[in-house]
Formats: structure tokens, C-alpha cells, sequence
């Protein structure tokens, strides 16, 4: 049941992805796309952890949040925190390879 269940939702998230991905990439020269690839990051983050949560339920393994804390201050610090913390782009290809 479990690689069934994979199956689907990695097939939902690559094509999420890549539809996202390359529409904000495209977009990027207009200044549309960055908030739509940020949009994209913070949605791969909240797959990633829906993940984590199944695997719990479905194998009883609990991962925890790999996550670095995010500093107080202005949000263009807290941005940049988010985008360079490594456990971000591993939920992105983790969710590619899924």
C-alpha cells in the first residue's frame, strides 16, 4: 500500500514541480516569477513534511524536522535563512525522485 500510495503522490509532485518550477524560471525576467518559485519552495517544504508525517503513520518511523531555526528580524534575513538551508533543496529532490 505504501509504494502504491508513493507512486501517486510522486507522480502529483513532479508534475507540480516541474510545472511550477519552469513556469516561474520563464517568468523570472518579468519579476512574476520570483514570487512564484518562492511560492514553489515553500510549497515543496510543506510536501516534505507531509512525507515525514506519512511515514510515521504508515511505517512508524518518526523523522525529525531537519529544519534550521529562523532568525528573528527582517523578513529579507529570514528569507535568505530559508533559501540556504540545505534540508529545502533536499525536500526538493526528494520530492523529484519520490
Amino acid at each position: 500500500m505504501f509504494l502504491v500510495l508513493s507512486f501517486v503522490i510522486g507522480t502529483f509532485w513532479f508534475t507540480v514541480l516541474v510545472t511550477l518550477i519552469s513556469t516561474g524560471a520563464g517568468l523570472v525576467i518579468t519579476l512574476i516569477g520570483l514570487p512564484i518559485l518562492l511560492f514553489t519552495a515553500v510549497l515543496w517544504t510543506f510536501g516534505a513534511r507531509a512525507e515525514r508525517w506519512r511515514v510515521k503513520v504508515m511505517l512508524g518511523v518518526d523523522i525529525p524536522s531537519p529544519y534550521r531555526a529562523l532568525p528573528d528580524g527582517p523578513w529579507t534575513k529570514r528569507l535568505q535563512a530559508f533559501l540556504t538551508d540545505g534540508a529545502v533543496w533536499r525536500d526538493l529532490i526528494y520530492l523529484f525522485l519520490l
